[in-house]
């Protein structure tokens, strides 16, 4: 079997076709209960050992831990620091301690050769963390002062002079447990000795009033009766309409920009490409990574990630391939281990009777009760669903101790199937729900030129944040502090009015039949919103193709004016549009096909040639249309780059209004917009000509408040944003 084949959802595939010739998912989706569907497929032979050799063959032992290994990389990384080659060095202790077993000498000796590099880099934290991490992984005795004597050099460099102190005295007790040679023991002793006096001089200057600390901005945290973790000014209701079901409105005046939602994730799974440099617990960027004590996988940001991941973990170790596997199948299972197998079978009596539902004291039962559209999904879809629940309950009973914890290795006949089609019903829920509620973690990731990207991290449930229902016109935006989840009002929200969010087809980027097409497939609804129930707003995309109306200067789609609907002959206009758009292609061509410095006479060619399109474009096409967009944007590079900045601005300026138009005064598109008017402004400024400084203000404080509501204050642009106004103002 080749590798392809070997992937589970191949696996599926050929399983599905199979097992059509007995009509087993048709029966599988004409079983009504999760349970029941599991004890279907389970009942089938050829399922079950499909099922066990997959699991078989997910065996990890090429993420085992390796003492030798460990050790080359710890001998590599020392050769490397004695190069002061500290970034690779660094390196290669971090994967030293990563492979270096629980037991043995190997992993206290990475962690302490480590926390010399970050020494050695001047980051004291991360080196003092390594250093009680080598401390409590029984370092060797006879080098224990060496590493207590980094100790208190960074303690002393962070300001805890009393600790320090201490440090020191219990270095000198260990100096004797090192049986060094006299010549030595007197040289670091003379060491301790200078540091000693070094911490009284500090001491003694050391101001004793209180301190006021800076702290890192913390994102608030909410009580709220109706919808926990949500703004008190939130309510949930529940409408009789089955389509709506529950939804978040208003109990008082929202403010633009304000946080709706500060919200940590019921369960959420890293994905496997970022495991290198994002925690496994929290998804933040880690500096001195710590661990799994048993596997090579999974690598925390500090001892309390590590620690607060264990209960979950110890049933994952050693199975995350398995897992990779089954996809958002992940989150599933990591739900169900979140829950912890004791509540799960306290509630199985609710659960089976059905009376199992919606509470605000009992997290489980929100994320429980979220829609899961099983009874919309397509025979083959659901059997599939089935069968990978059933994979990930037998794995649970085969290869864990989840399920029947204080038992060993449990041979096929031994395993409860009544408790395996439970856990199995339950897993099998999740995965329907996860189709239409599992929220993409996100991080905002900015290249060296400046181009600003969402990368996905994880994946995760958010009960409360699910209640929002979508509209293609949202009025919030999703951020991400870690995983916790920050939801923002993009736009001030009356008392009263419905909260929205966009489940992905927003009506300023998709299409109508686009929208209603993703909606209808994953999420089983047809979206009745403004943007998708008002006939000319369904055609909002299409404005921007659109040629001019001779009457009212309003968009002509389907040859009939949008605005005062008169219908207009398209014979006449097809043919020139055509021309000066070809036109402008080769211009493009041309331009790509010569050298980067194009000379002052080039660009002046080119200029005649755009200054002329855009007149004949600006006669026939809708003041929006994306062809006279794109020849402004030309004609205000080319103006900039032969110093012309009155000429660019006031091109930009246009432009500025067909991006406001097509993606909204609030989006990323209009800041960038913003951003580079306000530079033309500037070098206008700076040149002499008369700038209204009020309306540079103006433009600067827009740019930045968009910057803000969109990549928050840490961002590039934000911080260069207000710089700037700070030096204006």
């Amino acid at each position: 079997m080749s590798v392809e084949e070997e992937l589970w959802p191949n696996v599926l595939d050929a399983l599905t076709q199979k097992l059509k010739k007995i009509n087993l998912p048709h029966q599988v989706a004409n079983v009504k209960t999760f349970e029941d569907k599991i004890g279907k497929v389970l009942e089938n032979l050829t399922v079950r050992q499909k099922i066990a050799t997959f699991i078989s063959k997910c065996a990890e032992v090429q993420h085992m831990k390796n003492g030798s290994t460990a050790s080359r990389l710890r001998d590599k990384g020392n050769e490397k620091f004695k190069l002061k080659d500290n970034e690779g060095a660094l390196k290669l202790y971090t994967e030293s301690i990563i492979m270096a077993p629980e037991f043995g000498p190997e992993l206290s000796l990475a962690f302490g050769n480590r926390s010399a590099t970050h020494f050695q880099l001047g980051d004291w934290s991360a080196a003092l963390c390594d250093i009680n991490m080598a401390l409590n992984n029984k370092y060797p005795r006879n080098l224990e002062y060496k590493i207590l004597q980094r100790k208190a050099q960074c303690l002393i460099r962070l300001g805890s002079f009393t600790q320090a102190l201490e440090v020191l005295d219990k270095c000198e007790e260990t100096i004797a447990a090192a049986k060094l040679k006299e010549d030595k023991a007197l040289s670091v002793n003379r060491d301790l000795d200078a540091m000693r006096q070094e911490l009284s001089t500090l001491l003694s200057k050391e101001d004793k009033s209180p301190r006021t600390e800076s702290k890192e901005c913390v994102s608030p945290e909410f009580e709220n009766q109706s919808l926990p973790e949500a703004n008190p000014k939130l309510i949930l209701k529940e409408s009789n309409d089955k389509v709506r079901g529950r939804f978040v409105v208003t109990d008082n005046n929202i403010d633009e920009g304000e946080i709706l939602f500060s919200e940590l994730p019921y369960s959420g799974v890293l994905l496997p490409d970022q495991y290198s440099t994002h925690c496994h617990h929290c998804f933040r960027k880690y500096t001195a990574l710590m661990p799994c004590r048993k596997c090579t996988q999974p690598r925390y940001c500090s001892v309390e990630c590590l620690q607060a991941a264990v209960p979950v973990h110890q049933h994952e170790c050693g199975q995350l391939d398995l897992l990779h596997s089954v996809g958002i199948g992940h989150l599933a299972v990591r739900t169900v281990l979140v829950t912890g197998i004791e509540q799960l079978i306290k509630l199985r009596p609710r659960i089976k009777a059905g009376t199992y539902g919606y509470s605000n004291d009992d997290h489980y039962s929100r994320v429980y009760s979220l829609m899961h559209h099983a009874d919309k999904m397509k025979e083959d879809e659901i059997f599939q669903y089935t069968v990978t629940a059933a994979l990930l309950a037998m794995y649970l009973a085969k290869r864990t101790k989840f399920l029947f914890p204080n038992r060993g290795p449990l041979s096929e006949e031994e395993i409860d199937d009544d408790l395996v089609n439970y856990i199995g019903g339950l897993i099998l829920r999740h995965l329907c729900q996860l189709v239409g509620n599992a929220h993409a973690v996100t991080e905002l990731k900015e290249s060296d030129n400046g181009i600003v990207q969402q990368v996905r991290l994880a994946t995760a449930i958010y009960s409360s944040a699910s209640m929002i229902n979508h509209c293609c016109v949202p009025n919030i935006i999703n951020q991400f502090n870690g995983n916790r989840l920050l939801v923002r009002a993009t736009r001030s929200i009356k008392n009263g009015e419905e909260v929205y969010n966009c489940y992905g087809p927003h009506y300023r980027r998709h299409p109508y039949a686009e929208r209603q097409e993703m909606l209808l497939t994953q999420y089983k609804f047809r979206c009745q919103c403004v943007a998708c129930s008002n006939p000319k707003e369904r055609n909002f995309l299409k404005q921007f193709e659109a040629r001019l109306c001779d009457f009212c200067n309003g968009p002509v789609i389907e040859n009939q004016c949008q605005d005062c609907d008169k219908v207009i002959s398209s014979v006449d206009y097809e043919n020139e549009i055509d021309l000066v758009v070809a036109n402008i292609l080769q211009l493009n061509i041309n331009k790509n096909n010569q050298n980067k410095s194009a000379n002052n006479l080039q660009i002046k060619l080119e200029l005649e040639v755009l200054e002329n399109c855009e007149k004949k474009l600006a006669h026939l096409l809708y003041k929006h249309n994306y062809h006279l967009a794109k020849v402004r944007d030309m004609l205000a590079e080319n103006y900039t780059s032969v110093g012309d900045f009155d000429k660019a601005a006031a091109y930009v300026r246009k432009s500025l209004e067909t991006t406001e138009a097509r993606y909204g005064s609030d989006s990323i598109e209009t800041g960038h917009e913003l951003l580079k008017y306000s530079d033309l402004l500037l070098a206008q400024k700076t040149t002499g000509c008369s700038v209204d400084p009020k309306h540079l203000l103006q433009v600067l404080k827009q740019a930045r408040n968009i910057f803000l509501l969109n990549y928050g204050d840490g961002s590039k642009y934000y911080l260069e944003l207000q710089n700037k106004i700070l030096a204006i103002s």
